[in-house]
C-alpha cells in the first residue's frame, strides 16, 4: 500500500469523548480514495487519553501523542504539523464532526496545482445548518471563483483547515504566543505578505458542537483577546495608526481591572515592525471575530 497522502491532525484538551467523535467522523466522511492517517495530540489533559477499543484495530493509522503541558491550540497544531511526514494536513477541531468530506480529493488537487494556494478553510455550521457570525468566512475578495466552489477570502476560519504542510511549516506555522482567538487572522496576514492565498470552500464542511470542557473563563477570554488585538496592531500597523487603534483595547482592559504594565510595555514599542510589509488597506479589510478595525 502507498504511504498516506494526508494527515488528519486533531489537538484536544479535556475533551476525550468529543475528540474520538471527531476522529470517527473523519474515518466515515473522508472518501476512501484518499489514503490518510490520523494524528491526535492529548494537549496536557488532566486524565490521559487512550484509543477506544473500536478504533484500536482500525486499518487507518491512528497515532495518539501526549504532551504533559498544554501547548495551546496553535502550539499543538504546529507540533503535529512538524510530526507529520505527509504533504497535506487537515486540521480538525475536537468540538465537532466532519459533516461532509466529499470535496477533499478536489481540494487537494487544487492545492497541488496552485503554487500560491496554501490553505483552504471549510464551511462551519451548527447542527441545524445555521452559521454564527464567527463561523462565517471573513470577507470574500471580489472577483470570480478561483475554481468551482473555491473562493479567496481575507482571513481563515480555524476549526477546519486543509493545508499544504510544506508551505505551512515554511511560514513558521501559527504564532503560538498570546494570540487567543487571533492566530488565524495573524497567519492570514503572513500568507498575504508572502503572496499566498487564503481560500474558502463549502465542498467540505464541519458541524460545530461547542463544548464547555477545556475552556477558559469568560473573563480570561476577554483579556486574552484584548491583548491579542494589541499584538496584532504592534506587529502589522505603522506607528501613526497604532495608538488610535489601542483606544478600545485599553478601555476594555481597564474595565476588566487588568494591570496596565503589560499593555504599556507593548504600546511603548515605537517604529514599524520589520515584518509589517502588509498594507494598511489590507488590514482595514480584515474582520477580527466580528469586530472591524477602524482607524
Amino acid at each position: 500500500m502507498e504511504p498516506p497522502f494526508l494527515s488528519v491532525l486533531v489537538v484536544s484538551y479535556e475533551r476525550e469523548t468529543e475528540c474520538w467523535n471527531a476522529v470517527r467522523s473523519a474515518l466515515d466522511e473522508i472518501p476512501k480514495v484518499i489514503n490518510f492517517e490520523i494524528k491526535i495530540l492529548d494537549n496536557g489533559s488532566s486524565r490521559p487519553y487512550s484509543v477506544p477499543p473500536d478504533l484500536r484495530d482500525h486499518p487507518t493509522s491512528i497515532d495518539l501523542q501526549r504532551s504533559d503541558i498544554n501547548l495551546g491550540c496553535p502550539g499543538g497544531r504546529n507540533f503535529l504539523a512538524l510530526l507529520s511526514e505527509r504533504p497535506f494536513g487537515l486540521f480538525l477541531d475536537d468540538d465537532g464532526i466532519i459533516s461532509s468530506g466529499d470535496g477533499v480529493p478536489q481540494l487537494l488537487s487544487f492545492l497541488k496545482k496552485n503554487h500560491n494556494a496554501a490553505v483552504i478553510t471549510g464551511k462551519i455550521h451548527r447542527a441545524n445548518g445555521v452559521q454564527k457570525r464567527y463561523e462565517r468566512p471573513w470577507r470574500f475578495k471580489r472577483g470570480q471563483a478561483l475554481a468551482p466552489e473555491i473562493f479567496e477570502v481575507q482571513s481563515l476560519l480555524g476549526g477546519f483547515l486543509l493545508v499544504d504542510l510544506k508551505k505551512f511549516n515554511e511560514l513558521g506555522g501559527y504564532r503560538a504566543d498570546s494570540l487567543y482567538g487571533y492566530e488565524e487572522p495573524e497567519f492570514s496576514m503572513r500568507l498575504a505578505t508572502l503572496g499566498y492565498r487564503a481560500t474558502y470552500s463549502s465542498l467540505i464542511s464541519f458541524e460545530h458542537r461547542p463544548s464547555e470542557n477545556g475552556r477558559q473563563s469568560k473573563r480570561e477570554v476577554i483579556l486574552n483577546r484584548a491583548f491579542a488585538r494589541v499584538e496584532l496592531a504592534r506587529g502589522y500597523l505603522g506607528f501613526p495608526f497604532r495608538y488610535s487603534h489601542l483606544t478600545y483595547t485599553v478601555a476594555l482592559l481597564a474595565a476588566n481591572r487588568f494591570s496596565f504594565r503589560k499593555i504599556l510595555k507593548v504600546v511603548r514599542h515605537k517604529g514599524s515592525n520589520p515584518r509589517a510589509s502588509i498594507t494598511l488597506s489590507q488590514v482595514r479589510q480584515m474582520s477580527f471575530m466580528g469586530t472591524r478595525l477602524w482607524f
